[in-house]
């Protein structure tokens, strides 16, 4: 079942540019898969990258505000990332769901081989 998975990312990078065998070799031993149940929250680091695999979650935003708010909606097959402007907000799934987690930390390694992952990360802000 992952397999499947990675293999609906691995179409979605090559729609954002090449892609080495190299580099998806080394993305695809990275990655975590993190199940995650309906109306369960998930923790996103500030950095890292997500692609939403199975599922659909809900964002919700609690900055300034006394309830949160819905901002969004992230549907599967899609690729995301958490950065200093949207660290307050948290998510949770509508669904079952499964998310596929790229730590900053190795992302920062891969790039040092493939610079060309590191310019596919910046377009997809």
């Amino acid at each position: 079942m992952m397999s499947l998975h990675l293999s609906a990312l691995k179409l979605f990078l090559l729609q954002q540019g090449a892609l080495h065998p190299q580099a998806w070799l080394a993305i695809s031993q990275c990655v975590k898969a993190v199940p995650v149940k309906p109306n369960e929250g998930i923790r996103l680091e500030t950095g890292s990258l997500y692609y939403v695999a199975q599922g659909l979650l809900k964002e919700y935003d609690t900055l300034q505000r006394s309830q949160p708010r819905i901002v969004n909606f992230i549907s599967y097959n899609t690729c995301f990332y958490i950065d200093i402007f949207n660290q307050n907000h948290y998510f949770k799934a509508i669904q079952p769901s499964l998310i596929l987690v790229f730590e900053m930390a190795q992302l920062k390694e891969i790039y040092k081989f493939h610079k060309e992952l590191k310019i596919m990360y910046d377009n997809l802000k």
